[in-house]
C-alpha cells in the first residue's frame, strides 16, 4: 500500500467509500421502510381500537336505552296484569252477587206463587175444618193481573170466595162420610146400600 500509486490508491478510497455509502443508505430506507410499515400498522390499529371503542359505547347506549324501554314495558304489563286482576274479582264479586240475588228472586217468587205451588203435596186446596177463605197463595190471576178469589169458594159451589166447611161442627158426629165432605145418607140409602 505504501509503494502504490496514490491515484490509484485515491480511487480505491472512493470506491469503499461510495460502498460504505451506499450500504449506509440502503440499511437506512430498510429501517425507514420497517419503521413507516410500524407506524402504519400501529395507526391502524389504533383506528381500529378506536371504532372498537366506539362501537362497544353505542352498544352500552343501545343495551341501557333497551333497559330502560324494557323497565317500562314491564311496569306497564305489571299495571296491566294488575288491572286484569282486579276486573276478575270484581267480575267474580259481581258473578256471585247476581247469582245471589237471582237465587233470591227465585225465592221470592216461589213464596209469592205459594208453597207446594205444583207439589202433589200441598194442602191448601184440602178440605179443612176451618172455613174455606178465598187469601190462599194458591189464588189465581185474572186478566187484569188481579188474583181471582173465587175458585176456591167454586169447589164448594159458592161465589163469594169463602165457604164453611164441609166436615161437621164440633156438635155432630165425626164420620169418615163427614170427612170426606159427602151428604150424609138416610137410613133407607145406607140400608140399601149395605145389603145390595
Amino acid at each position: 500500500m505504501l509503494f502504490r500509486n496514490p491515484k490509484d490508491l485515491a480511487t480505491q478510497y472512493m470506491r469503499n467509500l461510495a460502498q460504505v455509502i451506499e450500504f449506509q443508505n440502503s440499511n437506512r430506507m430498510r429501517l425507514l421502510r420497517a419503521t413507516s410499515e410500524k407506524e402504519k400498522k400501529a395507526t391502524k390499529f389504533a383506528c381500529m381500537a378506536q371504532q372498537e371503542l366506539k362501537r362497544r359505547s353505542d352498544l352500552e347506549k343501545q343495551a341501557e336505552e333497551e333497559k330502560v324501554q324494557l323497565q317500562r314495558e314491564v311496569e306497564k304489563q305489571r299495571a296491566h296484569c294488575q288491572s286484569l286482576e282486579a276486573r276478575y274479582k270484581f267480575l267474580n264479586i259481581y258473578a256471585f252477587e247476581v247469582t245471589l240475588l237471582t237465587l233470591r228472586y227465585i225465592i221470592s217468587l216461589s213464596l209469592d206463587s205459594g208453597i207446594g205451588g205444583d207439589s202433589s203435596v200441598s194442602f191448601f186446596d184440602a178440605v179443612t175444618s176451618t172455613p174455606v177463605q178465598g187469601v190462599s197463595p194458591l189464588n189465581r190471576f185474572t186478566s187484569t193481573g188481579h188474583r181471582d178469589r173465587d175458585h176456591i169458594g167454586a169447589m164448594f159451589q159458592t161465589v163469594n170466595g169463602s165457604a164453611p166447611s164441609p166436615i161437621v161442627n164440633a156438635d155432630a158426629m165425626m164420620t169418615t162420610p163427614a170427612m170426606l165432605g159427602l151428604k150424609k145418607k138416610s137410613h133407607r140409602q145406607a140400608f140399601l146400600y149395605n145389603y145390595s
